[in-house]
């Protein structure tokens, strides 16, 4: 064999798929679960390790690992409700269905109630926050919240009346549901399993790493550019399951029970080499 001659073909490229999910459906990670279109993702781990020197000159005769870390990060591009919960930290949940229409009243300034498209009015619920804003000119926009609804009329609260002019008799206005994501509020930590999946160019095969336990680090940064798609750089923590987490039947990861016997916090799968 010659000097620096390719022993394999395992050259890995191009994109991944990151998968989030309940920790209950560990091993069980489907497209359904997927983040979306992910710029790169990796998975770092970091070992500590003590040393013991001795002699004279001294050299390390012993060495023992005293901790071991795994870290996954991901570049998302998709700013989804899902993500980003996820993103500042508030755990996994299931999208809202996206409820939306078209005012169709006038909303004077310090407007409060206002009609919706026919037979609409009923997809919106009171105590809900809502968006409204001219189509043409969304800079004209109004946060509010809902505070009754009667058919196609909808009455926000006198706390959240419109601020801005808002015609729907002269303009194409649109409302939607808000589903707001709280800020720096996180105070609990939410875990969930993940999996990072590949396509092996050579072979054809998926290679998957796959997680029982993790969290996000709740750090984000939202940026915009006018030369390129906006990014956001998710980062979990790996961990290991509790013996809570999977001994006792109806935990959440009690079905791979016998797996974390032997892999404690994930597994790589990849086959032999080609």
């Amino acid at each position: 064999m010659a000097t620096g001659e390719a022993i394999t073909n395992r050259f890995p490229i191009g994109v991944a798929e990151v998968r989030i999910a309940p920790m209950t459906s560990a091993l069980k990670l489907t497209a359904a679960h997927s983040l979306g279109v992910v710029d790169n993702a990796s998975v770092s781990g970091e070992v500590s390790k003590v040393e013991l020197p001795a002699g004279f000159p001294q050299r390390n005769v012993a060495s023992v690992v005293t901790a071991n870390n795994l870290t996954l990060t991901a570049t998302a591009r998709e700013y989804s409700y899902r993500n980003m919960r996820l993103t500042v930290g508030e755990g996994i949940t299931t999208s809202p269905t996206d409820v939306s229409s078209q005012v169709t009243t006038s909303l004077a300034v310090a407007g409060v109630s206002f009609d919706v498209s026919s037979g609409d009015g009923g997809n919106f619920s009171a105590g809900k926050h809502v968006v409204i804003y001219n189509e043409a000119l969304p800079e004209i926009v109004h946060y509010g919240i809902i505070e009754s609804i009667a058919t196609d009329t909808i009455t926000l609260t006198a706390e959240t009346a419109a601020a801005v002019a808002l015609d729907g008799t002269a303009d194409t206005i649109r409302i939607f549901e808000a589903n707001s994501i709280a800020l720096g509020a996180t105070t609990q930590t939410h875990y969930f399993s993940c999996s990072v999946l590949q396509k092996e160019q050579s072979t054809g095969r998926p290679l998957i790493f796959n997680f029982w336990k993790a969290s996000s680090s709740g750090s984000f940064t939202y940026e915009t550019s006018a030369t390129d798609f906006a990014s956001n750089n998710m980062e979990f923590e790996i961990l290991q399951p509790s013996r809570s987490d999977y001994f006792e039947s109806g935990s959440d990861l009690f079905h791979i029970k016998s797996l974390i016997a032997t892999y404690p916090v994930g597994m790589y799968t990849g086959g032999a080499d080609t």
